[in-house]
Order: structure tokens, then sequence, then C-alpha cells
């Protein structure tokens, strides 16, 4: 391995202790009954029905965008969306089966923020998530809603 590491490198990195924490869990839950497995099961539906799912999100991965579905591909399908915070706070009490479908790719904190960036601090943010120059200018474009030659040039002349 290389003195400079790559974004998957980092990536993986980053998630092992996720990993081993849940595979230390393993041990745990086989050495329960059906019985105990089944009582896990409605301690575990108590905790989603208190929130607890929205809360984790919130408090591990940040106030990212996301859509609650609930009866997806029935007639009566219904689709909540908005930050994190903004469910927690609009609904008290979300009742039923849903999908969290969370978009990992753009926080809601940091979208605000890249307006006010420099390019140089732009880049300074992707750099330390581990991105190599190509990938940062594609995504600053991306930011900034403009063309990745635009930026590149400005970076050429500095």
């Amino acid at each position: 391995m290389g003195l400079f590491k790559t974004y998957s490198e980092k990536e993986v990195k980053r998630v092992m202790p996720i990993v081993k924490k849940i595979n230390g869990l393993e041990e745990e839950i086989s050495k329960l009954s059906d019985e105990e497995l089944r009582a896990k099961t409605d301690e575990f539906k108590k905790e989603l029905e208190n929130g607890k799912t929205l809360n984790d999100i919130l408090e591990n991965i940040g106030d990212v965008n996301c859509t609650l579905a609930k009866e997806i591909t029935k007639i009566h399908e219904n689709f909540i969306r908005g930050s994190i915070s903004e469910i927690i706070a609009k609904f008290e009490e979300i009742k039923g089966e849903y999908v969290i479908i969370l978009d990992l790719n753009n926080n809601v904190k940091e979208k605000n923020n890249f307006e006010e960036m420099s390019l140089e601090e732009h880049y300074l943010y992707y750099e330390k998530k581990g991105m190599d120059k190509k990938e940062i200018i594609k995504q600053i474009a991306k930011d900034k809603n403009t063309n990745k030659n635009e930026i590149y040039q400005k970076f050429l002349k500095k």
C-alpha cells in the first residue's frame, strides 16, 4: 500500500468500526432462543415507534435529506420528503411501516456552506474526504452548478 490512500481505502477505514460493532452483536444474538428473539423484535418495534431511528440517523449521519415511503407500489402510497430534522419536527408520531431512503451524497448543512466557500476552501474540503483532483473539480462544478472546465481554468490561473 502506498503513502497516499485512495478514497475507497479511506472509506473502508471509516466504516470498519461500524462493521466490527455489528459483527460483535452476532454472538449475542445467536445465543437467544426463538422466544427471546421475538421479544427483541417487539423491543425494536417500540424503539422505532418512538422515532429512535430518525434520531439515530440524525446523530450518527447528520441532517441529510430523506424520503419516508409508505405503501410503495400500492394505490395509497405516501411519501414524506425533507431533511431528518424537518421530518422529526413536523411529525410527532409516525405510524405504520415506512421505508427510509437517505440522500447520503448531499448533507443539508454542507450544501448551504458551499455557496460561502472560496474555491480553495471547497477544494480542501473534498481533499480531506480523500477525493482525487479530477473528482474534486467535477464535484465543485456540480456544487456551484457550473461547467467543470471553468473550475479547472480558475485553478490553472492561480
